[in-house]
């Protein structure tokens, strides 16, 4: 079953979408920051709340060779070691500003459904929430979730990209 949504601000999920959305631009800025004034020559960054990878140059792999883990991600990423000064910069400014999670709020928290499948689709256009889900069973849509055509869901996607 597929369902189409606009999401407005009596919904849990809208408020805590736009939240995450606030959370990862002071990120942003944040990481920015600390790369600039570390002197890091990478500007391809990753973060969670409790860490921060760059893509190394190899002048990053050298000037932070004790900092940096010893080999990169699966995506390239090299992570700074929690016990390096830039780390703990970031996690205190996590900590400071109440940053916990840097992931977008999981739709399915805010669904009632009957199988543990799903998937789903999230994204903002002009400051409205357009929410897609899947699922064998949708019992019930948050409160504020107005169900919509696909069309008008696909319409507002095409126009955002």
């Amino acid at each position: 079953m597929e369902k189409y949504y606009i999401v407005t601000e009596e919904s849990a999920l809208h408020r805590d979408y736009f939240k995450w959305l606030e959370n990862i631009e002071a990120q942003k800025k944040m990481a920015d920051k600390l790369i600039v004034e570390y002197g890091v020559k990478s500007e391809d960054f990753a973060f969670t709340s409790e860490s921060l990878h760059i893509k190394a140059s190899s002048d990053d792999i050298e000037n932070f060779k004790s900092q940096l883990t010893k080999y990169p991600d699966s995506e390239g990423y090299y992570k700074f070691k929690a016990n390096s000064k830039i780390s703990k910069q970031w996690i205190q400014f996590n900590k400071d500003k109440g940053l916990i999670n840097s992931r977008k709020p999981p739709v399915f928290f805010y669904f009632k459904l009957s199988s543990g499948r799903h998937r789903s689709r999230l994204f903002d256009r002009d400051g409205n929430l357009y929410c897609y889900i899947e699922a064998d069973y949708i019992q019930e849509a948050p409160k504020g979730a107005i169900e919509i055509k696909a069309s008008e869901f696909y319409k507002a996607m095409e126009e955002s990209s």
